[in-house]
């Protein structure tokens, strides 16, 4: 019985190596978007007029492109107002005085 659950580890251990060296390789090239909005927005700090917070309905239906004035949007799918305060408390100072903040809220039942 040992032998058998000694050569069924030999037999899967390069199989669980090389899953974790890929695994490895392409983790490190990844970036979420979280990762994308934070170097973007630190990048476009002193352009930023307006930050938008909010869940889906904010993620989707404000697009900054369409903005005349330097528009940010930190919402995402899911995010709920616990993770708006939270990033309008990390991002608040780090814009220009005055910076208004918009958010969509959840639709309440």
């Amino acid at each position: 019985m040992k032998k058998l659950l000694l050569r069924i580890i030999l037999l899967a251990l390069p199989f669980l190596v090389l899953v974790h060296v890929v695994g490895l390789y392409y983790a490190k090239g990844f970036h979420s978007q979280y990762i994308v909005k934070k170097r973007l927005l630190e990048s476009a700090a002193n352009q930023v007029q307006t930050l938008t917070v909010g869940s889906s309905h904010t993620y989707y239906g404000i697009l900054p492109k369409f903005m005349d004035y330097g528009t940010f949007n930190l919402a995402h799918v899911s995010q709920s107002i616990y993770y708006d305060v939270e990033l309008v408390q990390e991002f608040l100072p780090r814009l220009p005085h005055g910076c208004p903040v918009k958010g969509l809220s959840e639709i309440c039942k």
